[in-house]
């Protein structure tokens, strides 16, 4: 067969290789009602999910493409969705994390938040 007909049967390279999502760990700070630091979560980011842990104990594991299309949503337009425990909520400050088990509630730094958003 000739050289240039043997290509016909293999599938077209794709134009631009898939992208592989980031994956690696991350931090949220906190900020409680006053405004002062409150920590911050660790975030683990898989392919798939967020494992989130805060002082070494784990609060959820997220689905990835689910908490994107949350943030992706305009804030006045997100309900409170509630994982593993962890409610998440915006109000007038700015997205809002209750930790259900500790009835602790904390205000996610906004730049923080924008890199999380930004990685998914």
């Amino acid at each position: 067969m000739p050289r240039h007909l043997t290509n016909l049967n293999r599938p077209a390279p794709p134009e631009h290789p898939p992208s592989t999502p980031w994956t690696g760990e991350t931090y949220l700070g906190l900020r409680n009602g006053r405004g002062w630091d409150a920590g911050m979560i660790d975030v683990a980011v898989g392919r798939d999910t967020l494992q989130l842990r805060r002082d070494g104990r784990s609060l959820c594991t997220i689905d990835r493409d689910h908490l994107a299309h949350w943030l992706d949503t305009a804030p006045d337009q997100r309900q409170p969705w509630s994982i593993d425990g962890v409610t998440w909520s915006v109000d007038n400050d700015g997205l809002t994390v209750i930790t259900d088990h500790t009835g602790i509630w904390v205000t996610i730094e906004p730049e923080h938040l924008a890199h999380l958003h930004h990685a998914l």
